[in-house]
């Protein structure tokens, strides 16, 4: 037979369920859930506050994209919809966010103002090798001293560039994986930077 649940237990349940009822748009988050059972275990508050208060017959759903918890009984299926889509916009715009690669400023680069009355001319942009590469051969450099030297290529946790490129001064910490290689190579091919046996890249003379 069940044990009964203690009196701070049920105060806890008691409290939980008045937060899902009054909470605007009928969701709470894991945060205050947390804080009102005084822990930092999750599964504890699924397992004491959630699953009981559903055992008594109160329709509560777990919200992925937020790590909440909304009542619906309390909340029209309207509403529900409309809390889910927001949350989706949220993490569809982080998602795209994310995979933006940031454009590298090109000193002395300055785009043409086309106006309506006039006919749209392609002007071409310079390439990378047009902007100042001597942060990044210095930053090449100085990690080869340091006996931490980079690669051209190399996956996540390697000591591929692009893998290590937050320790690269701006804006070459920014640049996506294949201009930054691309960089790289301009670098080698004009003799700038140099590979040795391992395929650790240097700074000649250094």
């Amino acid at each position: 037979m069940p044990s009964k649940p203690s009196e701070k237990a049920q105060t806890n349940r008691r409290l939980a369920l008045g937060y899902l009822s009054d909470a605007k748009g009928g969701i709470v988050s894991m945060q205050k859930l947390l804080q009102l059972m005084g822990t930092t275990d999750k599964a504890r508050v699924t397992r004491d506050l959630i699953k009981p208060l559903q055992a008594e017959g109160h329709n509560i759903i777990s919200l992925a994209g937020s790590g909440g918890y909304m009542l619906i009984e309390k909340v029209s299926p309207e509403s529900w919809i409309i809390s889910e889509l927001a949350e989706l916009k949220v993490m569809v715009a982080c998602l795209i966010e994310r995979e933006v690669v940031p454009v590298v400023p090109v000193p002395g680069y300055v785009p043409e103002r086309v106006s309506s009355d006039k006919p749209r001319e392609k002007t071409p942009r310079p390439e990378a090798s047009a902007c100042d590469l001597s942060p990044l051969t210095s930053a090449i450099g100085e990690a080869y001293r340091q006996s931490r030297p980079f690669t051209k290529t190399g996956r996540t946790g390697s000591n591929g560039i692009h893998a290590r490129r937050l320790e690269l001064p701006a804006p070459f910490d920014m640049i996506g994986r294949d201009r930054l290689e691309r960089v790289v190579a301009e670098l080698l091919g004009a003799g700038r930077i140099l590979q040795d046996d391992a395929g650790f890249m240097l700074v000649p003379g250094s």
